[in-house]
């Protein structure tokens, strides 16, 4: 749990495993000034409540949210939430919303996407097995109802499932809702 003033917050992690217990797991923060997390490797793991003038998440791998109702909200007029898994090149790199997951602006776009510092690509899976993290097929998927409220801004969402055929049982969803 972090809670800053008037000024910004910037979280940088790593972690040298990947997949199961190679996250860098944060949560509960609120600011006045702008939130930026950034997983330099592994995947980015948001839970709790999240409050900041505007918000950044940058994730060398994925990013996914608790299986506890996560909430982000940009406070900031106009000011964006972004996403962007894959944001140092690479392969592999999905979104995951889970369990009642919302994200609301102030009027500021909400992107997820990949491949860069911007999320102008997409969120993507490779279908390879990584280490401890087994191959995964979906670019974005979310579980149960998620709720994305930009009071007029642009919502976008860019996800491509893997090239790689995925076995019987699996999905494979550039973009999936269950």
């Amino acid at each position: 749990s972090v809670t800053g003033g008037a000024g910004n917050v910037g979280l940088t992690g790593s972690t040298g495993t990947y997949g199961r217990g190679g996250a860098v797991p944060v949560g509960n923060i609120s600011t006045l000034g702008d939130l930026s997390v950034t997983a330099a490797s592994g995947f980015l793991g948001m839970m709790g409540t999240n409050t900041a003038n505007r918000m950044t998440f940058l994730s060398g791998g994925s990013f996914a949210t608790s299986v506890n109702a996560t909430s982000f909200t940009v406070t900031g007029t106009g000011q964006p939430f972004l996403v962007s898994t894959r944001h140092l090149g690479g392969t592999n790199g999905s979104v995951y919303l889970r369990y009642a997951t919302t994200v609301t602006t102030n009027g500021g776009a909400i992107t997820f996407g990949g491949g860069n510092t911007l999320g102008t690509d997409y969120s993507k899976a490779s279908g390879v097995a990584s280490g401890t993290h087994p191959a995964t097929f979906d670019g974005f998927r979310s579980w149960e109802a998620i709720t994305l409220n930009s009071s007029d801004g642009d919502i976008t969402i860019r996800g491509a499932s893997a090239s790689a055929s995925a076995p019987n049982g699996w999905a494979a969803w550039g973009v999936g809702f269950d």
